[in-house]
């Protein structure tokens, strides 16, 4: 989850959005990683939409289980070398964290999955759909319910699902059925 803190030199921008809770699970959905990085108070904006939104409070970065953020960092980087991460929005993740994506195996969800509409000059319009909205789409469920703030150990969780439960079960299209083609999610198995 992210706050929005204050751009010192700001030009149109006056605040850019950095980490504030930073979740990791396994590819069980087992969380595997939770921290929460210490910000000064006032030092990033509450509103009652952020509060709403992710429930971080004015206090909620102060409290005794937030670490500064160089410790969380060199922490997750030591859990995310070598591993596939997957997960929605992950560029505006990293980019919270001052982390260059390419450094890392990712897969965004949202390269995958989005609304196509055109604009009434005929124009394609890419929609990027957030978590919530795929998981109603595929699974029916409103993974942030009853108003709740987003949990970012479930939306961790439901893009692990997602990618196991509905990405890696497409089924390769026809002409794929005895090859490797680029593009697809199909793999050949090895034969000896």
């Amino acid at each position: 989850m992210q706050v929005e803190v204050p751009i010192l030199n700001p030009g149109k921008k006056k605040y850019e959005l950095k980490a504030g809770i930073i979740s990791v699970v396994d590819s069980s959905g087992k969380e595997v990683f939770h921290a929460k990085i210490r910000r000064g108070r006032g030092s990033y904006r509450v509103t009652s939409h952020t509060r709403r939104i992710n429930g971080i409070r004015e206090t909620s970065l102060q409290e005794s289980d937030c670490e500064d953020a160089e410790v969380v960092y060199s922490k997750l980087l030591r859990i995310l070398d070598g591993k596939l991460i997957v997960g929605v929005e992950l560029e505006e993740d990293f980019n919270s964290m001052d982390l260059e994506i390419g450094h890392f195996k990712v897969f965004d969800l949202q390269w995958y999955y989005y609304r196509l509409t055109y604009s009434i000059n005929h124009k394609p319009i890419i929609e990027k759909l957030g978590i919530r909205s795929l998981c109603m789409h595929f699974f029916n469920v409103d993974m942030q319910g009853d108003d709740k703030p987003h949990d970012c150990c479930i939306d961790a969780q439901y893009s692990v699902r997602l990618f196991l439960e509905v990405y890696c079960k497409i089924s390769p299209a026809p002409e794929t059925k005895d090859c490797n083609l680029e593009g697809t999610n199909f793999i050949e198995h090895f034969k000896k």
